[in-house]
């Protein structure tokens, strides 16, 4: 039915759960999993740009590799 109020039971559990939420605002737990996420991306993109430094300098020496072998072909 649309517009009626439906009652809400509380126990005390549910009482008590209320008067916490001043110190639930000021208890920090939920930031360690902030912290976490953020530590984990850090670690991400760090990967990331050492994988393409390692991928770019291994082709970098490959195309090098290869003009000296072609180098010395033409030489001979």
């Amino acid at each position: 039915m649309v517009g009626t109020d439906v009652p809400v039971i509380m126990n005390k559990r549910s009482t008590e759960q209320l008067d916490d939420i001043p110190t639930i605002a000021l208890d920090q737990r939920g930031m360690s999993a902030i912290e976490t996420s953020i530590v984990l991306i850090a670690f991400v993109v760090v990967a990331s740009v050492f994988g393409f430094a390692m991928l770019n300098t291994g082709l970098l020496s490959s195309q090098n590799e290869q003009e000296v072998v072609q180098a010395g072909i033409d030489e001979t």
